[in-house]
């Protein structure tokens, strides 16, 4: 019998079948509302009337390979870091990392368009 996080084939632990349904639902919407994409995802351009796409660029995912690399990894490391850590800070782990990915991108990307002023980066 092994312990908790060593098995990486078992199953899902409750807090990551919860957050697998967050890609899956992110897909779906934007698959059935495309301009959902301009309120969800981060287009540097757009994010300061939008700020929550800071928060909500980190769940949606756009193609069907995304979402199951998403899940995947999500699947992987809940297994491995949950049982170590709990769910609350996994989940507060979870949620740090994808907004502070999001706000670098936002700072480099904004950052590449003063210095090269080239329209494409927004």
């Amino acid at each position: 019998m092994s312990s908790p996080g060593t098995n990486s084939f078992g199953g899902f632990t409750r807090l990551c079948e919860g957050l697998a349904v967050v890609p899956v639902a992110g897909h779906i919407v934007v698959q059935l509302l495309p301009s959902a994409v301009t309120y969800l995802v981060l287009i540097p351009a757009r994010t300061i009337p939008f700020a929550w796409n800071l928060i909500t660029a980190g769940y949606i995912e756009q193609s069907i390979y995304g979402v199951v690399i998403s899940i995947l990894g999500l699947h992987f490391m809940g297994n491995l870091l949950e049982p170590i850590w709990g769910s609350k800070e996994f989940l507060k782990f979870i949620f740090i990392v994808n907004f502070l990915t999001s706000v670098c991108v936002f700072i480099t990307t904004i950052a590449l368009y003063y210095i090269t002023t080239q329209e494409h980066y927004l």
